[in-house]
């Protein structure tokens, strides 16, 4: 019997689907934006989904692979910025991965949201963290922020 991650449906091995992510950046994309990522079937050597879950996991797929090409038109705006800028709604606190790369956690912020349909990011502001790897010792980031849809 194999369980449905994302409605709880219970269905014999025959009838579930095999899904894809597509590119890596896409199931990054969901590790950061907490959705509920498919079963991983070590039997199917996939991830798998009920049909009804599959339909609807591939959609967003789409318009995950939609939100790399409008990530380039997502603003964003530090935490220190003193000017105004024009926006509305109900703001979505969006926090990138660490990276040892600060251009990386931009580009996450970006994609994380563009994908949920905001086009700014406000109050954006830097987390720095000294990890260490036997001798060696390296900072990571992580950079957070509020999401807004821009007027």
């Amino acid at each position: 019997m194999f369980t449905c991650s994302w409605c709880g449906i219970k269905l014999c091995s025959k009838c579930i689907e095999k899904v894809d992510f597509g590119s890596g950046s896409n199931k990054d994309l969901y590790e950061l934006d907490e959705r509920k990522k498919p079963y991983y079937s070590i039997t199917k050597l996939s991830y798998v989904l009920c049909p009804t879950c599959a339909k609807q996991f591939r959609q967003e797929i789409k318009s995950a692979e939609k939100s790399i090409i409008q990530s380039k038109n997502v603003e964003l705006v530090s935490i220190n910025y003193l000017g105004r800028k024009k926006y509305s709604g109900v703001p979505k606190r969006i926090t990138s991965d660490w990276h040892r790369d600060k251009n990386e956690c931009r580009e996450d912020l970006r994609r994380l949201a563009a994908f949920n349909s905001y086009s700014i990011v406000i109050d954006v502001k830097t987390e720095k963290e000294l990890r260490e790897y036997d001798n060696y010792k390296y900072n990571v980031f992580r950079m957070t922020g509020k999401a807004y849809k821009k007027n």
